[in-house]
């Protein structure tokens, strides 16, 4: 009975644990697809005009950052992830986000999401005007150079894809309809309709339209064989013999002007009359007018498979009006009017349809210069092609992109400055023959001015002052050969002192900068030099600023003494926060660095940063908003180490962010480099080589930087200032 018992026992207790280890199999075999499932690929790509601060933080709290500045970037995933994505324009506009992306997300450029394990994530940010959305209404109005009658429309909103009908209105019986000009003025191109009678249809495309009918004068007709009257031979002979017989106006030649069909300036007839003998070396009578001079109107194009160019009349006479029309080709958009000869003035040189008066003599000939859409033409010229010549490193370029300029003048001439002849550009430096400007919306042209009565010995010398009452500067000569030893006087008035010397053009390198009296070795150029006083604390009422900002005098003490009329400067312009206007030669940290970058970003875009990136270690504002845009990042860890001080190759880094987050990227091959420092990181040599090749922070010898040297705060304030004149000087 007890065997049997036992038997039975242990049979339950096998199937027992064959249950459990068939759960414990299911169990396994769930947290594997759980497993695979709970992971997959994070995909962020940015648009032209921006860029995205990536953060994933994982579940034990560790982050892993990116800042995207262009193209895409993949980071892998796991369940319980969070991602932060925050985009940031630069000198556009955030348009929204597209991908995985709801309705209430897609607006919003700071976006927080957990990960669930779903699957791959993909987002794309946008930037730039936001297209307006299919099935837009847009307007249909009369063009403003209507004339001889008007249009009536069957609409005048429509959209895209919907037919429109227009009909011609001649304000009298005396004009007729001609032709008709519809234009689509979002991508200026014409649009060709249906037409019958004084009516015409057409499709409605996505952009605004204008419509003008154009009519022509039935009384003065196209000669014998156009519009109006249709004159035989022995109607214009008989016309002839009474008017024109008589004149050293030949036969051949009256038929020669009729049948050119030329109307309103040199032929028309709207009645009889007496002969009348005008003056303008021309024939006119109540029936005719024959004009003596008459030249050739010829248009071009930039680019023949970029567009094409038309003009009314291939001849005129002195006094007619031309109308030039220009029609780009699909991909490609008209940009301005070149007058290539003749002395005529465009009424609107930015118009694909402008005119221009025929001149008293000589031919006319214009071009039409057409650019791809979406980017705009650069040209580059000179004052005199046998001095120098001048070129740009990019024919065409988008808006925000960054184009460099090279003057090179010939032997026994120099190279004066940059002058912008058409476009919106603000060139870096107008004296300097390599120089740059960030690409504006529209073509620009720009020229180079070499001076060709420059004696290749001498170079003139000019020493000046920060303010005429403070003190007088004086230079040994007024000019000087190259290599020669020149020698500066600054005398400071009574109440002042003297602080320092600044070369504000050339390549002179004064030798004693701080000293009243200085020399330094004549280059190959001309040199501007300033001597720069202050007041002497106590010493004179203290009169209000000019520039528009009122004086603060540093806390706490002065700044040293090479330092302190930059300081000054910069509190004025407001970029060095109070918390900063005092202890001067104290380093300066990774916090009190954000805030003077910050101050500076906010004074230049003129808006204040509204992202925030929060800290473990910190809850400095001025820290989150630094590090929402991009200008700075954590230490790892969620931590930022606020207290740390700053050196000078991060400051250096720093610098450069700031540059390009405000829309004036530092060249990467700035012309004033000419150190390679051996001591700087890797990481930062890119960023060290374009501090110091823009003139903002300087090496401290040799081929040395220092770069993990601390940074003080006047060092920082017055590389800042440096930045600040060059970005918005």
């Amino acid at each position: 009975m007890n065997k049997t018992y036992n038997n039975s026992a242990n049979v339950t207790k096998r199937a027992l644990c064959l249950i459990m280890s068939l759960v414990m199999f299911a169990l396994l075999a769930v947290l594997c697809v759980d497993t695979a499932l709970a992971s997959g690929n994070l995909s962020v790509t940015t648009g032209s005009g921006g860029h995205v601060h990536i953060i994933v933080t994982k579940s034990d709290g560790t982050k892993v950052e990116d800042y995207l500045t262009s193209g895409a970037t993949t980071t892998s995933l796991a369940s319980g992830d969070t991602i932060t994505l925050n985009a940031n324009p630069v000198g556009t506009t955030f348009a929204g986000w597209e991908g995985d992306v709801t309705a209430a997300q897609r607006n919003s450029a700071y976006l927080s999401i957990s990960y669930a394990g779903s699957g791959n994530l993909s987002f794309t940010a946008t930037f730039g005007q936001t297209p307006p959305p299919q099935g837009t209404s847009r307007s249909i109005t009369q063009s403003s150079s209507q004339t001889l009658g008007s249009v009536s429309f069957s609409t005048h909103s429509a959209v895209a894809g919907d037919p429109v009908t227009v009909t011609a209105n001649p304000s009298s019986s005396r004009y007729a309809l001609s032709h008709w000009e519809i234009i689509n003025t979002t991508t200026q191109r014409s649009i060709t309709p249906t037409t019958s009678g004084n009516s015409a249809t057409f499709i409605m495309q996505d952009g605004n339209v204008t419509v003008r009918a154009v009519f022509y004068d039935t009384w003065y007709g196209y000669g014998p064989y156009g519009p109006g009257y249709s004159w035989s031979n022995s109607d214009l002979y008989s016309i002839y013999l009474n008017y024109y017989a008589s004149s050293w106006l030949s036969w051949e030649t009256f038929l020669q002007y009729v049948y050119a069909g030329y109307y309103t300036d040199q032929w028309w007839y709207y009645g009889s009359g007496w002969p009348y003998y005008g003056t303008d070396y021309g024939y006119w009578n109540d029936g005719w007018w024959y004009g003596s001079t008459v030249n050739n109107v010829t248009t071009r194009v930039n680019n023949s498979g970029w567009g094409t160019a038309s003009a009314s009349r291939s001849s005129a006479a002195r006094g007619s009006t031309v109308t030039v029309t220009a029609r780009p080709n699909s991909g490609y958009r008209f940009a301005y009017w070149e007058v290539v000869s003749g002395n005529i003035s465009l009424s609107n040189i930015y118009s694909s349809s402008a005119t221009f008066t025929m001149p008293s003599s000589g031919n006319v000939s214009v071009r039409a210069v057409f650019e791809v859409a979406g980017r705009s033409n650069v040209t580059a010229t000179v004052n005199n092609s046998s001095w120098g010549s001048a070129v740009t490193n990019l024919s065409n370029a988008a808006p925000g992109s960054m184009v460099t300029l090279t003057a090179s003048p010939f032997s026994g001439y120099r190279f004066s400055h940059w002058e912008v002849l058409t476009g919106n550009a603000a060139i870096s430096n107008i004296n300097s023959p390599v120089a740059t400007f960030t690409m504006p919306s529209g073509s620009v042209s720009v020229r180079a001015v070499f001076d060709g009565s420059w004696n290749w010995n001498w170079n003139t010398i000019s020493a000046r002052v920060n303010n005429p009452s403070w003190g007088s500067a004086t230079a040994s000569a007024a000019n000087a050969a190259v290599g020669t030893a020149v020698t500066l006087q600054a005398t400071p008035f009574a109440g002042y002192r003297f602080v320092r010397w600044e070369t504000v053009s050339g390549s002179a390198v004064v030798d004693q900068e701080f000293s009243p009296t200085a020399t330094f070795i004549m280059p190959n150029g001309s040199v501007d030099i300033r001597a720069v006083f202050t007041e002497i604390p106590g010493m004179n009422p203290a009169p209000p600023l000019t520039g528009g900002f009122d004086s603060v005098s540093p806390m706490g003490g002065e700044a040293s003494m090479w330092a302190r009329y930059d300081v000054d400067i910069a509190i004025g312009f407001g970029i060095v926060p109070p918390q900063l206007q005092s202890q001067y030669t104290r380093n300066i940290t990774r916090a009190e660095f954000c805030a003077l970058a910050v101050a500076m970003y906010e004074r230049i875009t003129r808006r204040e940063i509204t992202g925030r990136e929060a800290f473990f270690d910190t809850n400095d504002v001025n820290v989150q908003k630094a590090a929402a845009i991009g200008l700075i990042f954590g230490v790892g860890g969620g931590r930022f180490a606020p207290d740390s001080i700053l050196t000078r190759e991060q400051a250096a880094a720093i610098m450069v962010r700031l540059a390009t987050l405000v829309g004036r990227p530092l060249p990467s091959n700035a012309s004033g480099f000419s150190v390679d420092f051996t001591d700087v990181s890797d990481w930062a040599r890119t960023s060290v080589s374009q501090i110091q090749g823009a003139g903002v922070m300087r090496g401290v010898g040799g081929s040395y930087f220092a770069p993990r040297d601390a940074c003080t705060r006047e060092q920082s304030i017055v590389s800042m200032l440096r930045l600040f004149n060059m970005i918005d000087g």
